[in-house]
């Protein structure tokens, strides 16, 4: 940046002299306009006339043909990123990298597909962030220039910190405010500092965190820039909150919403401090200002952070009594969590064929080394070898057989779940209004029935679409179940576990929590189809260390015939792939049900 000014300076001097001889180049022209953009994008409150400027620019016949031209389209992207516009940002970012190089302006080379990277990356795009930091980085190092080689360095440790590898993210930050030491760069050592309290606070080491986004903060204080303060003080917000001094996170989002307010809605430094200030607000229970912010930036999210945004919108929701809107947005979340897990899905598999090529290699050299040494082993060992693999063998099988079968079901489960969800209960709703406007003497009655069979459909649907565990404990999961049950079925369903907080319930294994859920369902659908019972009691216990029990009571007929369908077996199937053992009693008006399993 310091070379671009003296560039400008020089410029500005050439144009001095040439005024005076009425011989003003039309480059030199372009180049005082270049120089004035760059001004007034450092104050948001120029950004529209610095946009007015540039399109009076444009309209000028030439313009294009100037080696100017890539540098003003340049600050034109930089606009519309300042504006939240990232899609025409990336668009004229790209134009303008075909351009180049520029004989104007060498780092254009650099801050092109370096930007370019950085808004890739704000959407989730790694790979191709990655590329366009990769070009960046090889002109810096072309030409020797350790300033954006700290810039790079300072978004690639961004890039480590968003996939939350924060090892990575500390090395290269920590690389960042070593290279700005050696140039005179404030506002990359302003951003170093920021992110790397950031990086500091994931990792849990809070006195280095809080000393560089003080120092963050205390630069930022300096320029003067609404938008660097409110970035700065984002962290420390969080800082505060994560430390337990709510207080203190207090002062700093009532700093926040002053320099709010003189920031574009949609500017990235807005965004991120509505985010940061609607997470503080649903630590601390507060709902309605919370979910306010969450909807600001719904928009905002995407991939895991998006599924889990919606949970919260979900739980806010239903705190505030809203139910309808909770089911509908916890309904999102499912479906949202669904296509990311496929996703991850793929990345698995790509990996195991990897890992299962490279042991297949292993197994084959094994085996010829097995052939070579085949007179050294005695036949009790071989006995003991064979005996060993057959039990392993069945107990493998077993397990196979038993996960395919419940594989099976769930993608029966989520088939009929989609298909109800998207197609019957819209069908239904639009049949619904109809009867509501026809001329017939009974709408209201149809209507009425409509309305019952559209919610035990929607029921259904929550019943058959498995939850995502990675976002929300099995023990909230289980309290929405019970909730949804006793309202389906007009039973007197209850629910409680022990401890109550949902962050313990949160460590439990995704995969397990998920089977657990499942034993649930299946046991209160028996009980429900027997028709005897009036009460079910569902209960998850924390017994000891990772010891876990669940029990399931209810009141229905105890001489009802023992279920030995698919749904028996499938539950078999279940207690088995968790490791769990199962008790039932029938005494005094009451059937109990008891799965033991550790976590």
């Amino acid at each position: 940046m310091n070379r671009l000014l003296s560039l400008l300076i020089v410029a500005h001097l050439y144009v001095a002299a040439a005024v005076g001889r009425d011989e003003v180049p039309f480059d030199t022209l372009l180049m005082q306009t270049a120089r004035t953009v760059s001004e007034y994008m450092d104050d948001p409150a120029r950004y529209e006339e610095a946009h007015r400027l540039l399109d009076a620019t444009f309209a000028k016949e030439g313009v294009r043909r100037s080696p100017v031209y890539p540098l003003l389209r340049y600050h034109e992207a930089v606009y519309y990123v300042n504006m939240g516009d990232i899609d025409r940002a990336k668009t004229i970012l790209t134009e303008a990298l075909s351009m180049l190089p520029s004989r104007v302006d060498r780092e254009l080379s650099i801050s092109v597909p370096q930007t370019l990277g950085v808004l890739l990356r704000r959407e989730g795009k790694n790979d191709s962030a990655l590329y366009y930091y990769d070009m960046a980085l090889q002109a810096a190092n072309e030409q020797g220039n350790v300033e954006w080689q700290a810039t790079i360095a300072l978004n690639v440790g961004v890039l480590y910190y968003n996939l939350a590898q924060y090892e990575e993210a500390e090395r290269y930050l920590d690389k960042t405010v070593q290279l700005v030491g050696q140039v005179d760069d404030d506002y990359t050592e302003l951003c170093a500092h920021q992110v790397r309290g950031a990086v500091k606070m994931a990792l849990h080491k809070y006195d280095e965190a809080e000393q560089s986004l003080q120092k963050a903060w205390q630069m930022s204080l300096k320029t003067q820039s609404a938008d660097l303060q409110l970035r700065s003080l984002t962290p420390i917000m969080q800082l505060y909150s994560d430390t337990n001094r709510p207080d203190s996170a207090s002062a700093a989002m009532k700093r926040g919403d002053a320099l709010l307010q003189q920031m574009p809605a949609q500017s990235i430094a807005a965004i991120g401090y509505l985010c940061a200030r609607a997470n503080f607000n649903y630590q601390q229970q507060q709902w309605a200002p919370a979910l306010a912010d969450f909807l600001a930036t719904r928009a905002t999210y995407s991939g895991t952070g998006e599924s889990k945004v919606l949970y919260r919108m979900a739980h806010c929701y239903a705190q505030l009594g809203r139910y309808h809107e909770a089911y509908c947005y916890m309904d999102s979340a499912r479906m949202r969590s669904d296509t990311i897990a496929s996703v991850r899905l793929a990345e698995k598999m790509a990996d195991f064929n990897v890992k299962y090529q490279s042991m297949e290699k292993d197994l084959e050299i094994a085996r010829l080394q097995s052939q070579r040494l085949w007179f050294v082993l005695i036949a009790a060992v071989v006995l003991l070898f064979v005996v060993g693999a057959w039990l392993y063998y069945r107990l493998h099988r077993q397990r196979r057989e038993a996960s395919l079968r419940i594989q099976a079901l769930e993608d029966e489960r989520k088939r009929i779940a989609k298909e109800l969800h998207d197609g019957l209960c819209n069908d239904m709703l639009a049949m619904e209004m109809q009867m509501l406007f026809a001329t017939s003497a009974t709408p209201a009655d149809w209507s009425a029935q409509l309305q019952q069979l559209r919610r035990q459909a929607r029921q259904i649907s929550h019943q058959l679409m498995p939850p995502e565990f990675s976002n929300v404990s099995i023990h909230l999961l289980l309290g929405y179940y019970a909730k949804a049950l006793a309202e389906g079925t007009k039973l007197a369903v209850t629910y409680e576990a022990t401890p109550s907080d949902s962050d313990h319930w949160q460590q439990m294994d995704a995969q397990k929590a998920h089977n657990v859920y499942r034993i649930v369902q299946e046991l209160t659908a028996n009980i429900v189809k027997g028709h005897t019972a009036t009460r079910i009691a569902i209960r998850l216990t924390a017994v000891e260390g990772t010891h876990c029990l669940l029990t399931v009571t209810d009141d229905g007929d105890m001489t009802r015939p023992v279920e030995t369908g698919l749904g028996h077996r499938t539950l078999e199937d279940r207690v088995l792939s968790i490791g769990g053992h199962v008790q039932q009693q029938h005494e005094e008006g009451e059937n109990r049900f008891e799965l033991h399993f550790d976590y």
